[in-house]
């Protein structure tokens, strides 16, 4: 399955979007996409959204996170 990953990057301090993948399972598909990138993976969506997704150009200081769905 095709996934389409918004994820953070913290070299960068930027929002970023990229293509993947993965499993069928949005669980197991979020994992492997996971330790596929050095990224936070803030959200998938199914499918090649890149070229259709709008990500503003920031810059977004993350200084801690905590996955609340254990896996």
């Amino acid at each position: 399955m095709i996934w389409t990953a918004i994820s953070y990057n913290s070299g960068t301090e930027k929002i970023e979007t990229e293509v993947f993948e993965a499993s069928i399972d949005k669980s197991t598909a979020y994992m492997e996409i996971t330790n596929k990138t050095g990224k936070v993976v803030l959200s998938i969506i199914k499918g090649n959204h890149e070229s259709g997704a709008y990500v503003p150009d920031l810059e977004v200081s993350i200084t801690r996170t905590k996955y609340n769905e254990k896996f």
